[in-house]
């Protein structure tokens, strides 16, 4: 999948200032066990780059299995050799990503590409040391990995790309980690769950977890007999290597037809939150129990919930998309009106949150983004059902 800067506005796309490039057409979903997804991610940790040797250190950081494939490295001896790329000691010539040019340019305070466009790598380099000189040591822990099957290097000396820098105390919570004590927690309940989708982007990773068994929304209640839709529930599970965000696990509903997503229980806030501190198995295993076990109820909810949205008519349901929008981007309100035409054009409250939904799943070329407009989507579900009890 491109990556959000790469995704380009087709005939089934709309460029909507604020939400990037929305593309409207159904995305493609897979049914991968856990097992297959954890092989993906148990593969991309074996890409991980290991510095060729190690600087003590006297910063009390932990230097053991927990923490491979890091440096604690000055950035001033860092080399600049094209706009794309940077020579870091103990690890060679690095390409940059997008999230990497990102956090480089912010330790300047500029914009990587549009500051440096057009400069030569000597121009770069005059500009990195001249902003960093009236400073002492600017340390920190340079995250790099090889080059995956498939991946061409833009210059043929290139060890692999820089997949970002994180403070020198970041203690990073993996995702092959993460993967391994889900499975010692959950063991044999796995098989009756797989991945509908599962996303690696640069500054994060992003798994859509859900129960094989759907449930028909006709017995439920939440569409009308004769209605073809069925609906999936698990959880959505982010995580960043490289300091993009916390550790997290939400409780998400999703109408497979169209993959309409949105995040449950906003008002009890997420699953699991952790930061990239130090923390023990247990205590991981801990609160991924609790997650899980949370799980079948907030499912409950949803189905409650869900139901009584699709019975409460709406007698102008775009106004009502504007009475919550209000204070968003007129960028995001146009968009939840197109997409609440493409639903049918549906008389409840259930059809708003479908059609916030639907902005979300086309907003899916940026994850974060998605996520967000998921959350929009599950909080509107919570508004409507506390303005009517």
């Amino acid at each position: 999948m491109a990556a959000a800067e790469d995704l380009l506005v087709g005939e089934n796309q709309t460029s909507q200032r604020g939400l990037g490039a929305l593309d409207w057409q159904t995305p493609k979903t897979s049914q991968n066990s856990f097992d297959v997804v954890r092989e993906k991610v148990a593969r991309r940790e074996h890409l991980r780059l290991v510095p060729d040797k190690t600087t003590k250190r006297a910063r009390n950081i932990p230097n053991d299995q927990d923490d491979p494939g890091y440096d604690v490295i000055d950035l001033k001896k860092v080399q600049v050799m094209s706009v794309g790329s940077i020579f870091v000691p103990n690890f060679g010539l690095l390409e940059l990503n997008s999230w990497s040019r990102h956090q480089f340019g912010s330790l300047m305070g500029v914009r990587w590409n549009k500051f440096f466009a057009g400069q030569s790598p000597d121009e770069i380099q005059k500009a990195i040391r001249n902003h960093l000189k009236a400073r002492g040591p600017v340390l920190a822990k340079f995250v790099a990995r090889g080059f995956d099957k498939g991946e061409t290097p833009k210059n043929k000396h290139s060890v692999g790309i820089l997949r970002g820098m994180v403070g020198p105390n970041y203690h990073e919570i993996r995702d092959d980690r993460v993967f391994d004590r889900i499975h010692k927690v959950m063991g044999p309940q796995l098989n009756d769950m797989h991945f509908m989708m599962a996303s690696f982007k640069p500054n994060a990773s992003h798994f859509f977890l859900v129960y094989n068994e759907p449930f028909d929304a006709t017995q439920s209640g939440i569409a009308p007999r004769g209605a073809n839709d069925t609906y999936f529930f698990g959880s959505r599970m982010g995580n960043s290597e490289v300091g993009g965000r916390t550790l997290t696990l939400q409780s998400w509903f999703v109408k497979f037809v169209c993959s309409n997503g949105m995040i449950t229980g906003m008002e009890d806030g997420p699953l699991l939150k952790k930061r990239h501190i130090r923390i023990d198995d247990d205590v991981l295993d801990g609160a991924i129990d609790a997650a899980f076990k949370e799980l079948p109820v907030r499912r409950n909810q949803i189905i409650e919930h869900s139901t009584k949205l699709h019975n409460i008519k709406l007698d102008d349901p775009k106004e009502e998309m504007k009475r919550f929008l209000l204070g968003e981007s007129k960028y995001l309100v146009a968009a939840a009106e197109k997409a609440w035409e493409l639903e049918g054009e549906p008389d409840n409250a259930f059809g708003v949150a479908q059609a916030l939904a639907r902005v979300a799943v086309s907003a899916r070329g940026n994850r974060d983004k998605q996520e967000d407009l998921e959350k929009l989507a599950g909080k509107y579900v919570d508004d409507v059902v506390k303005r009517n009890s």
